[in-house]
């Protein structure tokens, strides 16, 4: 499998291996006690919480002819202000995610800032 940092910095495989096996997870989402771990088919990213200023849920809506169409997206902001994305099936997904990481990691701002 290809593990792909993307806050810079690189965690040893196997340690993220055996970080998941022990981590909360919920749609693919692996939350660790170090690192936040998004399992795909055919690779897997990571960030370090150290790394995370703020998340929170984006909804992408739409329409294909009278259907609507929501798609749910966790966007994770790092200390830099580059935003990665994480999409979900459902809503619950990330309203999950949150809220462990506000039990879990009160360091880490969640919802959107507004000017």
């Amino acid at each position: 499998m290809f593990w792909k940092s993307l806050d810079g910095i690189i965690a040893d495989k196997d340690s993220l291996r055996e970080e998941m096996s022990e981590a909360f997870s919920v749609g693919g989402v692996y939350l660790g006690k170090e690192h936040l771990i998004h399992k795909r088919v055919l690779s897997s990213r990571y960030l370090s919480y150290s790394s995370v200023a703020r998340m929170f849920l984006r909804i992408d809506s739409g329409e294909y002819g009278d259907i609507q169409l929501d798609q749910y997206i966790l966007v994770v902001e790092d200390k830099n202000g580059i935003e990665q994305t994480i999409h979900a099936e459902r809503r619950l997904v990330v309203d999950r995610i949150l809220e462990w990481i506000s039990k879990n990691h009160p360091e880490i701002c969640i919802g959107k800032k507004y000017n």
